[in-house]
């Protein structure tokens, strides 16, 4: 459907759409618990996780909310507050890498829509069909907001201690997979448990995801 089609559909009331903007590090105390919040500051803390997925950058909560024009209340298209990307980073292959972290008890099916979602409004990013605007966030600003949007494909990662059973046959990934790695801008899907690297994070990991 041509880009004018889906604005007339959208009632849209300008030509832009915008993601809401992160706020900045210094704003997000890390948690004292064993929830998976917690578990994204023992990762994105860790250099040996960077390594492991050759990333050049990687940060926690991307708000994936959508706005008409400007961010507020009355131009929502949809999502916004706490809706976000659990983890999401670059690396030097000009690859958008995110990641939707689950725990242990938390294995639904429902991650796979979460994550396409996820994927495909971050190609949208990626190909400045949606804006990431510039703002007091210190994750957009200079090389790390020029490295992002130098990317030219999406891995998105499906990242937990265990997952749903119809997951882990590999049809699910496969299907995905072999309709979204051969266009423009292309997104994969990846499947990856926790404890296949549980000591490049540590035992403080390991508690958490347990």
């Amino acid at each position: 459907m041509p880009d004018a089609a889906i604005s007339e559909a959208l009632f849209l009331k300008s030509d832009k759409l915008v993601l809401n903007i992160a706020g900045s590090k210094s704003s997000q105390a890390a948690p004292n618990d064993n929830s998976e919040a917690a578990l994204e500051w023992l990762i994105v803390r860790s250099d040996k996780f960077k390594k492991q997925f050759k990333l050049e950058h990687l940060e926690r909560q991307l708000p994936v909310g959508l706005f008409d024009g400007t961010v507020s209340d009355e131009s929502r298209v949809f999502c916004g507050r706490k809706s976000a990307i659990d983890l999401f980073g670059t690396d030097l292959e000009r690859q958008f890498w995110i990641f939707e972290l689950k725990q242990r008890q938390n294995n639904k099916m429902g991650v796979v829509s979460e994550l396409f979602f996820y994927a495909f409004l971050i190609r949208d990013v990626l190909r400045e069909r949606i804006m990431m605007p510039d703002g007091p966030s210190l994750r957009f600003s200079g090389g790390v907001r020029r490295a992002i949007m130098n990317c030219k494909s999406v891995k998105a990662c499906f990242l937990a201690p265990e997952f749903h059973p119809l997951l882990c046959g590999g049809i699910i990934l496969d299907l995905l997979n072999s309709a979204t790695t051969k266009i423009d801008w292309p997104v994969s899907f990846q499947m990856i448990k926790i404890s296949d690297f549980g000591d490049v994070i540590g035992p403080e990991f390991d508690a958490c995801v347990h």
